[in-house]
């Protein structure tokens, strides 16, 4: 007579063991996309040309680099007089993921060190040394953070942010935010101008957290606080039919309270 064999406990918790290690080595379905989606743009016009602004766009850039953990994409261009134009995302550095299952701690580290000092370096010359744009498209720019977004390789990252560092004055072939009077009225008639366009000019960043550094800072002079509230209220209300999150509190002259979703 046959023996069935038998399956002592320890056995079954050994099997148990390997079924969640082999879970946790497996890519889950869609693993491809990134768990956070970064797309950083950078004003070159000549209002934002000088020295200091410059560096301080450097400085705040280096605070997102310090966020990242791991599993992160980092896309980054200049906005210029014809963004959609000249995009070629120089900056285009993906952080690799931890797997504590599989990954050696010290070998993960070097790889994120490599990967924060290459982001650093195309920032560095991106942002101190390239020449002045002479015009501001920030719409179309903002076009663009829609197909980055929105791609096939974004498209279902858990998390997407939009970091904006400019001066945010629109002066480009369509408006020029110094001479337009934007009250109430003529800010709700540019964004129903832009939905209206065929196709719409008004880019889906539904879910994007939204940074602005920078917004309307000078070094001396600048302009007067009246223009600056119009303008902080045009990008309120136009990122906000976007479906973007953006409030006052990171509307700023510099990059505040950044940080990455844990």
């Amino acid at each position: 007579m046959k023996l069935k064999p038998v399956i002592t406990l320890a056995e079954i918790a050994v099997a148990a063991y390997l079924s969640f290690l082999m879970a946790g080595c497996s890519a889950p379905k869609g693993s491809k996309a990134p768990s956070c989606v970064i797309f950083v743009l950078f004003d070159i016009s000549g209002s934002t040309a000088t020295p200091e602004i410059r560096k301080r766009y450097f400085d705040d850039f280096q605070k997102i680099l310090a966020e990242v953990r791991g599993g992160e994409l980092l896309v980054g261009d200049v906005i210029t007089e014809n963004t959609l134009a000249t995009l070629s995302y120089p900056i285009n550095e993906s952080f690799p993921a931890y797997n504590r299952f599989v990954d050696n701690p010290l070998t993960h580290k070097r790889k994120m060190q490599k990967a924060v000092e290459t982001a650093k370096e195309k920032a560095k010359k991106l942002i101190l040394e390239h020449p002045p744009a002479p015009m501001t498209d920030l719409l179309n720019a903002f076009q663009a953070a829609d197909k980055v977004f929105n791609g096939e390789r974004c498209k279902d990252a858990r998390h997407k942010i939009l970091v904006v560092f400019s001066d945010m004055i629109e002066q480009s072939r369509r408006y020029d935010f110094t001479g337009e009077e934007l009250t109430d009225k003529r800010i709700q008639e540019i964004i129903q101008k832009l939905r209206d366009e065929k196709p719409s000019q008004l880019p889906n960043l539904k879910g994007v957290k939204v940074w602005v550094a920078g917004a309307t800072a000078a070094v001396k002079g600048g302009l007067s606080a009246q223009k600056i509230y119009e303008i902080e209220n045009f990008w309120l209300r136009y990122f906000q039919a976007c479906g973007a999150n953006l409030t006052r509190e990171r509307y700023s002259t510099t990059l505040i309270n950044f940080e990455l979703p844990k």
